[in-house]
């Protein structure tokens, strides 16, 4: 869906203009509960061995769990996923699957990993979720729209971004999309929803 199209529908009407803000803590992600915010991008800094940049397969794969955030531990996502158990990756997987089930409250979460030579969603679309979160581990990440201008993240940033079902929502949904890929260009990326 375009943005003319988001914003010519009457259910979609912003009560108040959408930003995007950037956070360097994580601490600072409680910004996506301001109500003019669509998009929280926690800008951090991963060290080699947590970014597991070539833990991933190069192979196209397209991994897909339902996990309880309760027990969304790093050895448990470790054998979900078939990486390194006790690896700083699995930590770091684990950690965002804690910090997603405490700003939802989400019992049950959703993990996908695509690991992809193309753009999978290459049309800026929102999604029909209340808030996903992404990142990508390898490659370019992914783009959204803030008025006429695209933004891009930057390999390991946290998007957290509203989709159509957040409670109360009062700007337009985040518009985003999956970016290009050259060839011979592989994309690990991660997202989790709430269940």
């Amino acid at each position: 869906m375009t943005a003319t199209a988001l914003a010519s529908s009457p259910s979609l009407r912003p009560r108040v203009a959408p930003a995007a803000v950037e956070v360097s803590a994580l601490a600072e992600v409680e910004r996506l509960f301001d109500p003019q915010v669509n998009l929280v991008v926690w800008k951090r800094r991963l060290g080699a061995a947590a970014a597991g940049a070539r833990l991933w397969p190069r192979e196209p794969l397209r991994l897909m769990r339902t996990l309880r955030s309760a027990r969304a531990d790093a050895d448990t996502l470790a054998h979900e996923l078939g990486i390194a158990p006790r690896s700083a990756l699995a930590r770091d997987v684990a950690l965002l699957c804690d910090v997603f089930a405490t700003l939802t409250g989400a019992d049950t979460l959703g993990l996908r990993v695509d690991v992809t030579e193309r753009a999978t969603c290459p049309r800026f679309h929102v999604d029909r979720v209340a808030l996903r979160l992404m990142t990508t581990y390898r490659g370019p990440a992914t783009e959204w729209l803030a008025g006429d201008t695209v933004h891009q993240a930057q390999a390991h940033d946290v998007l957290f971004a509203k989709g159509e079902t957040w409670p109360g929502l009062a700007c337009d949904p985040c518009l985003h999309r999956s970016p290009g890929l050259r060839p011979g260009e592989t994309r690990v990326l991660l997202t989790l929803d709430a269940l």
